[in-house]
């Protein structure tokens, strides 16, 4: 059975020892990580093809930064406005406890900057 391609005279097995054979030994746990899922295989082949590969991958590793960033910046907020909240909470009920309420203007700010 002669088909002309050089490409169907390797079995398999010869074929994926060539492959092996290529990839340097520290690289092999990374090969095994791809091979594990055909979608990531795919789309990093056409990855590879983009002359913009790098490009994209910084964009995309900024983006999560970035991302990572401004829900690490909303938590902390959110625990800010939840530590007021209790201190508040803390002064008035003292401050009605002890029948003390009285409340002053501090600070003044104008609405008209927001």
């Amino acid at each position: 059975m002669r088909t002309g391609k050089i490409g169907s005279l390797i079995s398999i097995k010869n074929k994926a020892e060539i492959f092996l054979h290529r990839i340097d030994n520290n690289d092999l746990p990374n090969v095994y990580t791809l091979l594990k899922d055909k979608t990531k295989i795919k789309s990093l082949a056409e990855l590879a093809d983009d002359p913009r590969m790098q490009e994209i991958i910084d964009a995309g590793r900024n983006a999560l930064a970035q991302k990572d960033y401004e829900n690490r910046h909303n938590d902390f907020i959110h625990e800010l406005g939840d530590f007021v909240e209790r201190l508040l909470l803390e002064k008035l009920q003292d401050a009605i406890n002890n029948e003390q309420l009285k409340v002053e203007v501090c600070d003044q700010q104008r609405w008209s900057r927001l």
